[in-house]
């Protein structure tokens, strides 16, 4: 083994996951101490950034921080409590047991018990009553509580804006209860405030700090020299190669450093910028998507495209970007997500790619190419038939509301449909392409006066597949589509000819509507 791969203490670069308080090789950013002195100072604080831009490794560090500092901390990790096909009774109560076992709280309360002895309250009552019971009971100090992973409640077919009105509640409390002045929460993830609180009628989730996370600059990245400096001859040059490629991304420039320490060919001093540029072509851009290990290109790519017609829009926009260098920033819904994404950054009010690695892997052919492919996706359509006669609505967003109500995105005309009759939410499947969920009732949870049949079949919940029925009362038939292989066009033409023939009466007018 060679020994220029163990640095001091043992640690080698890491690529992918957090990592240990103890890290040498952890890079400090101006977050460190930002996210450090708002939670330590009772802020409610959120970082909300790109995958892999290291919100894990700085959640392990604040925390070993604060905890040095008398302040209890305790982690939820959302996605070990799941997000697809689970009850809101069982995921409240997963943070109630999450955060039992974070602060070590087994011996003074029996979970199961307690969550039972309130069956009589809604699951957000009884996570309410925990904290204020248990939680700012048991513990007298200061506590912060940090939610990691938040944006897998996207992937739920249920409304969490009741949870996010709670955290709010939380901070509301201070005025009225001291107690809760105690009480911090820290929010990590892919995601955007806004897109937390779905319901359109809700407050938006505006409470609290927002933490930048940005990439390393040379100044920050020094820590990394220790780790180069028995390979090379002169680190301090080859770090500022590294950089130049990745443009400070955290796990693009631990990737590129592990590579350069596992390398067997030394780099000569004064051809530090080859060496590296040949190291990037051929072990990272080169055959990327079957050398992408841990993964992160693919993760980019398939935050891009898995939804084929979210992805025309993403790509032409990022087409724009590659053409012209940089546009300026406008926070419109598109350029949220393609920031998201990690592929581009905001730099001095402009949006331009993040580094030369994505420039590279992402280029023009690349774009025009999954364009093409895009035109040859799945496709999501409703038909529906009722008193204003038969259309099609074309489904690209993550959430619709369905009933008479005019606040409803899909409207439906019938004395017999409720006000909010039914929900579709979208969420991504296990090979990365989109689907949708549809739940009776409100994003609240109040359910339809008449319910929802599935397949002649009455249901609360259905994952819809393709060719499914939906009935939410006499005379009012939804079919869902979901094709795939066709361009949009050929998808609306197939089911003019399939669903007027077969489903509907053809002396109906048929209208079309496409929702952005």
């Amino acid at each position: 083994m060679k020994a220029e791969l163990l640095l001091a203490d043992g640690d080698l670069f890491q690529v992918g996951g957090s990592l240990s308080a103890a890290a040498t090789t952890y890079v400090k950013r101006q977050a460190d101490q930002g996210l450090f002195e708002g939670l330590k100072t009772g802020e409610f604080c959120y970082v909300l950034n790109s995958r892999q831009m290291g919100k894990s490794s700085l959640r392990v560090r604040t925390m070993q921080r604060l905890q040095e500092e008398g302040v209890a901390c305790g982690v939820v990790d959302l996605t070990k409590i799941g997000s697809q096909h689970i009850a809101p009774d069982q995921w409240y109560a997963g943070i109630a047991r999450s955060l039992v076992s974070s602060f070590n709280l087994t011996e003074q309360v029996n979970l199961r018990s307690w969550w039972r002895d309130r069956d009589h309250f809604s699951p957000i009552q009884r996570l309410s009553e925990f904290i204020e019971e248990v939680l700012l009971t048991e513990i007298t100090g200061d506590i912060v509580i940090f939610l990691d992973e938040i944006d897998s409640v996207l992937g739920l077919n249920f409304s969490v804006s009741d949870f996010f009105a709670l955290i709010r509640d939380c901070y509301n409390q201070r005025a009225d209860k001291p107690k809760y002045q105690r009480l911090t929460f820290c929010l990590l993830g892919v995601t955007t405030p806004t897109d937390l609180v779905r319901d359109k009628k809700r407050t938006p989730f505006n409470v609290g700090r927002a933490i930048q996370l940005k990439g390393f600059c040379l100044e920050e990245a020094q820590p990394l020299i220790q780790g180069l400096m028995h390979q090379v001859n002169r680190p301090e040059a080859v770090l500022e190669a590294v950089l130049a490629w990745t443009g400070g991304q955290p796990f693009l420039t631990q990737k590129l450093c592990q590579l350069i320490v596992k390398s067997a060919n030394s780099i000569s001093r004064g051809l530090e910028v080859e060496a590296i540029a040949q190291i990037v072509h051929t072990q990272i851009i080169k055959n990327w998507e079957s050398q992408d290990e841990p993964e992160h290109l693919r993760t980019i790519r398939d935050r891009l495209t898995s939804n084929p017609r979210r992805a025309s829009r993403l790509l032409g926009l990022y087409q724009q970007i590659l053409i012209q260098g940089s546009i300026p920033v406008d926070n419109s819904p598109h350029q949220v997500k393609l920031r998201l994404s990690g592929l581009v950054v905001e730099h001095q009010g402009m949006l331009k790619v993040y580094n030369r690695i994505y420039e590279s892997v992402f280029n023009q052919s690349w774009v025009d190419r999954t364009l093409r492919q895009c035109k040859q996706a799945h496709h999501h359509l409703l038909i529906i038939k009722d008193d204003l006669g038969q259309r099609k609505y074309i489904l690209d967003a993550p959430v619709y509301l369905i009933g008479r109500s005019p606040e409803c995105d899909i409207r439906i005309s019938s004395p017999y449909v409720s006000r909010h009759h039914a929900t579709l939410v979208e969420f991504v499947n296990a090979e990365n392409t989109y689907q949708y969920h549809i739940t009776d009732g409100s994003l609240e949870g109040k359910p339809s006066a008449n319910g929802m049949l599935i397949n002649g079949y009455k249901t609360q919940c259905h994952q819809l597949q393709d060719e499914d029925s939906i009935s939410l009362g006499p005379q009012v038939e939804i079919i869902y589509r979901r094709t795939l292989g066709l361009s949009l066009e050929e998808s609306e033409s197939t089911l003019d000819n399939q669903t007027v023939s077969n489903e509907f009466d053809d002396e109906e007018e048929e209208k079309e509507t496409k929702l952005d």
